[in-house]
């Protein structure tokens, strides 16, 4: 956590006050639980070019499409 929660922090990500395992920048929102992320935004090639620079950190799996993420449904109104 505390590895990823840096390099967020390089990356201009700034932790919620309220909630300090989800970040955000501009349109991007990173939510972390345990060994999870959701990266989540509004733009598909910021969300990969922030995945790319994650992926040169630290390992990730992508998942890509979800539907359910901590028994909480997920419905996407756009692919």
């Amino acid at each position: 956590y505390n590895i990823l929660t840096i390099f967020l922090a390089l990356l201009d990500f700034k932790s919620l006050n309220t909630n300090f395992s989800i970040f955000y920048r501009d349109n991007i929102i990173i939510i972390i639980y345990i060994n999870n992320l959701l990266i989540t935004g509004a733009s598909k090639p910021d969300i990969n070019r922030i995945k790319a620079t994650l992926n040169k950190r630290v390992k990730i799996l992508d998942l890509e499409v979800y539907y359910f993420y901590l028994r909480i449904e997920v419905i996407r109104n756009r692919l």
